[in-house]
């Protein structure tokens, strides 16, 4: 949603792409944003001061005039519902007073301060009438005459045109993957007349959607593999950013979305001390870093989010934004964080890549607290265990209890166990639940679930497993995705009858895992372990050609903190 008489704030290819919004423009456009901003900002603080003015007069009147409510006194000093109350019978006061007081009532400074009941104070209190008349206002006194420019305009400015509007529908991306085009075209921009290129930091105070931009590196290769079976690398060993941002549909407490990298310069400030008294008085940030999305620095940095589950992003955010040792030794205020990437059926956003981020650790969910058969592997300095969460054998998990969650060894593992799944079943045949968090003493759990391929109606909200030909509400369960929300026991729900199946707990959970079991996955992740690092997954219990006779032995979970955590909400998984 753009912001009105501003920058218009959806960007890029999907609702969340919009994290740095293009910096080129039309000269008209540059011209109403920049100088138009001074002037809001000269307006917001001379019309504060008419309504300071316009209340001190008021409250010096009543009380020096008997017969009004003793709070009229002191309506400069009132909250905003008790002066909005008062202002809301100013037609019944004496128009020649106020005249004499010098409040113009037909101004609209005194129109602003009677609907909002308080000085105005930004720009954004503003109603959205009184910013499209404010728009229209600097619109007219700054934007030239359009056919002044058509008659100006030449036709090497003409050609321009395509390439700004792709480079605002696509930041981050190179024009036709061709580098040495876009600079082309970008230095023509420069020295055009109709068209700007503005900073960075200057598009960024008009920017709603703020984040910080994590460093980590990627030490293992990111692969995929094609629908002809060969192995692509999507993103080699390198310097990568995440951006943390809020989730604007939050299901979780302190809920954030870890955005990939847009692929333009991070992070490259340079503070300058110039008269050496220890004291910051100048930042500055580079050339590349000012360009923005005008020019990127590395397009295949913008990844999507459906089959490719990014285990090494996933991991290193979490190691990131969690204390590593035990409480006595944590910083004040520092907080334990969780991560995950949701599978496709549970994003609704398949073109930019993004995690989920939220506050908590691996105590707050049972489910992820199984342990089996856990066996130290030195070379990946962790537990390795497999825990059945189901009561069918290919309803289970991976588990790595580690110090470090992101060890190169370890992401190499997963990385390796993810591509032998996909070789078996088919690149989209098969997807995956990975997550991690910290239990609060040092240690870091790691989940890998091996998931069917969800089909999801988003229209009704029904799932369906194609492995098993069956639906979702052929297993009583009150949502159809193991993700990294429901898959660990914090499930959306929506009516009553899906709130009941809910406060089953541990069952439900036990059917839900069910339900989005990949067929033979457990044989294929059990060979794997077994040959390379000597795990044996003993399930220990009779099988039948379909079923486990005998259901594997779960904690009891709560339906509070402590196991499924049910949350009734309207919003939708991303």
């Amino acid at each position: 949603m753009g912001e009105v008489g501003g920058l218009h704030q959806a960007a890029g290819e999907s609702p969340i792409d919009n994290t740095v919004l293009p910096n080129i423009m039309t000269s008209a456009e540059s011209k109403v944003l920049l100088t138009g901003g001074m002037m809001k900002g000269m307006l917001i603080r001379k019309m504060g001061a008419r309504q300071t003015k316009i209340l001190v007069a008021l409250a010096e009147h009543f009380r020096s005039t008997p017969g009004h409510p003793e709070q009229y006194g002191r309506l400069h000093e009132l909250g905003a519902v008790e002066v909005k109350e008062a202002l809301s019978h100013w037609k019944e006061w004496d128009a020649e007073m106020l005249k004499t007081l010098g409040i113009p009532t037909d101004s609209f400074s005194w129109e602003v301060l009677v609907e909002r009941g308080e000085v105005v104070a930004s720009y954004g209190q503003l109603s959205i009438e009184h910013k499209k008349n404010v728009h229209m206002y600097l619109k007219a006194e700054l934007a030239p005459n359009e056919e002044e420019v058509a008659a100006s305009e030449s036709k090497e400015e003409d050609k321009l045109g395509a390439f700004v509007e792709w480079c605002k529908k696509n930041p981050g991306k190179t024009w036709q993957d061709d580098t040495g085009k876009h600079k082309e075209l970008l230095m023509l921009v420069f020295m055009s007349n109709k068209y700007q290129v503005l900073k960075r930091t200057d598009v960024e105070k008009h920017t709603r959607h703020r984040f910080l931009a994590v460093e980590w590196d990627r030490n293992v290769p990111l692969k995929t593999l094609e629908e002809d079976g060969t192995e692509k690398v999507v993103r080699p060993c390198c310097q990568e950013y995440s951006r943390l941002r809020k989730n604007a549909f939050p299901y979780a407490d302190s809920h954030g979305l870890g955005i990939s990298s847009g692929g333009i310069a991070e992070n490259t400030v340079t503070n300058q001390d110039k008269d050496g008294d220890g004291k910051v008085d100048n930042t500055s940030h580079s050339l590349a870093y000012q360009l923005g999305t005008a020019l990127p620095e590395d397009s295949s940095a913008k990844l999507g989010n459906w089959f490719l589950t990014d285990i090494e992003k996933i991991l290193s955010e979490s190691k990131l934004l969690s204390p590593s040792g035990p409480p006595e030794h944590w910083l004040p205020c520092e907080e334990l964080h969780e991560v995950g990437q949701n599978p496709r059926a549970a994003s609704s956003i398949g073109e930019t890549q993004h995690t989920q981020i939220c506050r908590s650790s691996v105590e707050d969910w049972p489910v992820f607290q199984l342990e089996h058969r856990p066996l130290w592997c030195p070379d990946l300095q962790a537990y390795l265990d497999m825990c059945q969460v189901g009561y069918e054998a290919d309803a289970f998990y991976v588990k790595l209890k580690t110090r470090d969650p992101a060890f190169p060894p370890i992401v190499a593992m997963l990385q390796e166990l993810r591509m032998t799944c996909m070789k078996e079943f088919g690149p989209k045949s098969v997807d995956f639940n990975c997550w991690a968090a910290p239990q609060g003493d040092g240690w870091f759990v790691v989940i890998f679930a091996p998931l069917a391929a969800i089909e999801c109606d988003k229209s009704t909200w029904t799932c369906m497993n194609k492995d098993l030909n069956q639906a979702e509400t052929e297993f009583s369960v009150p949502c159809g995705t193991v993700d990294s929300s429901q898959g660990k026991g914090n499930i959306m729900l929506f009516g009553d009858e899906k709130w009941a199946l809910g406060m089953e707990g541990a069952k439900v959970l036990a059917r839900l895992y069910d339900f989005n079991r990949k067929p033979g996955s457990r044989r294929v992740v059990q060979s794997f372990l077994l040959e390379r690092y000597a795990y044996m997954d003993k399930i220990e219990r009779l099988h039948g050609p379909v079923k486990v006779m005998h259901a594997p032995k779960l904690p009891v979970f709560s339906t509070s903190m402590g196991g499924t955590s049910l949350v009734r909400t309207n919003a939708t998984t991303t």
